[in-house]
This record gives C-alpha cells, structure tokens and sequence, in this order.
C-alpha cells in the first residue's frame, strides 16, 4: 500500500472504527518519514556527486591555467597565455566554490539528519539546504563570465599587451559576457530545477501531508 492509498484509508477511519483494519496516525507518521528519508538519500547521493565531478574538473582546469602562466610558447593564436591562464584560472576556482559549496551542503544534510529529531524541522531544514545550494550554481553561473572579462580587461590595460587592449572589443566582450551571463542563469535554474525538481516535489509533499496529521 502506497502512502496515497494509506491516507486515503487513514482519512476514511480517523474518525471512527470502520469495518476492515485502522490505519492510526502514527503509521502515516512512519510513512512519511520513510519516504522524506529516501528522498533525502537522493538529495545527499546527488551532492556528493556534484563534490566530486566539480572537484575534479577544477583541479584540471586549474592545472591548465598553470600552462598559461609558465609557458613560453603561445598556447592560442589570438590571446595572450597570461590571458589564458585567468580565464582557465577564474572557472577553475568557481567550479571548486560549486564543489566546496555542495560539500558543506552535504555535510548540513548529514548533520540534519542526526540531530534534527522533529521530522517536519528536518524536512524544511533539508530543503533549504537544497535551495541554497541550487541558488549558489544559479548565481556563480550567471556572473563568472562578465567578471572573468572584467578581469581580463584590467588586467591588459595594466600590461599593455593582450587582446584585451583595444577599448572597442572590451566594450563588445563585456556586452556579449552580459548577455551569456543572463543565457547562463536561465539556462542554469532550468537545470538546477530539472536536476533536484523530484526531491524538491516529494520534500514539499512530505510537509503537506505533516500538516494533514493535524
């Protein structure tokens, strides 16, 4: 019997003893429970994959960015290594802020469940968590392009040298980093959404149904 049909039996019953068996509110109490935690797991599985994947690729772009600062040779025809290594640098660093981030949002979680022994606090704790780490991707995604171009702009206005050094195409890039950094917050809360869109749903249902208890 899914949690649908228990409370379907539960609303039936509350208020009298019908014929058949009784579904008490402790049981739904344990339902729901079952099911916030399942979903939780979920929660904690996925972010410890976000730590992962992210930690990795910023640790390799981070390395990359060292060929820029070292190199001699010119690593592309167009923009300097220095150039280079910022902008490898600068998305290798937010990429490890996503994954230090989704560390401690993991470590929230785990500690949540510990200590948190009122199910309904645990619940909206969690989710909150998961919010504000949905938001810290959201938000890092929208402006790291227009700040790596800020960046970059200083940065050859101080050395002279660089494709950066003409005002016109620091002018356009930062128009263009704009409008990617916009592209990249819608497309980033779509994804954020899609990716955490069933725990976020089945969360939220769990504390409709605590207050069914009622």
């Amino acid at each position: 019997m899914d949690l649908d049909q228990l409370k379907n039996v539960w609303q039936k019953t509350s208020g009298e003893m019908g014929e058949g068996y009784f579904i008490s509110e402790q049981n739904m109490h344990e339902l729901i429970q079952k099911k916030s935690n399942t979903t939780i797991a979920k929660v904690k599985r996925q972010m410890k994959q976000k730590v992962l994947y992210a930690g990795t690729v910023s640790i390799l772009m981070i390395m990359f960015s060292s060929f820029g600062f070292l190199r001699e040779e010119p690593l592309f025809d167009k923009i300097s290594n220095i150039e280079a290594g910022i902008f490898y640098l600068i998305f290798g660093l937010v990429i490890a802020f996503i994954s230090i981030f989704n560390a401690f949002s993991y470590h929230k979680v785990k500690q949540i469940e510990q200590y948190e022994s009122d199910l309904k606090s645990s619940i909206t704790s969690v989710v909150k968590v998961l919010k504000s780490a949905m938001n810290a991707k959201i938000f890092s995604d929208t402006f790291v392009m227009p700040f790596t171009v800020i960046v970059l702009a200083i940065v050859a206005y101080i050395r002279g040298i660089g494709a950066f050094t003409n005002p016109t195409l620091i002018f356009y890039s930062l128009l263009v980093s704009i409008g990617l950094g916009i592209l990249s917050y819608f497309i980033s809360k779509k994804g954020q959404c899609s990716r955490y869109e069933q725990q976020m749903i089945s969360l939220e249902e769990s504390l409709r149904e605590l207050e069914e208890e009622k």
